[in-house]
């Protein structure tokens, strides 16, 4: 399962549902949850987290909430097809490894980490 932030953009929501993903989207019934109810949310259900919310990797690593798998988004609105693309491809790699990883998509780069 993925969870998908509040702030994360409609059309990337609907390429993860579109190529089969389950997806909960905090906006639905959960709008304005904070940061920590976001991530307790995904490791309740064993959900990576995708979110464009940079304090997600302040409460992985200062405040060792690594409990989840987060794949954080870094772009402008123009490069949206290929973060799109390179959303997916994360994904496909890393929904089905047991390990937590944060992960850094943007344009030209995926970044991760292990955590």
């Amino acid at each position: 399962m993925i969870i998908t932030d509040e702030n994360l953009h409609g059309a990337l929501v609907k390429a993860l549902i579109e190529s089969g993903y389950e997806v909960k989207p905090v906006a639905l019934g959960n709008y304005g949850a904070t940061d920590e109810v976001v991530i307790s949310m995904a490791y309740e259900e064993s959900a990576i987290l995708v979110t464009e919310d940079k304090d997600f990797g302040e409460l992985v690593f200062a405040h060792q909430m690594a409990k989840v798998t987060v794949v954080f988004l870094r772009y402008r609105q123009v490069e949206l097809p290929v973060i799109k693309q390179n959303l997916l491809r994360v994904v496909l790699e890393y929904a089905h490894l047991d390990g937590r990883f944060f992960v850094v998509v943007t344009s030209t780069k995926i970044r991760v980490r292990t955590i």
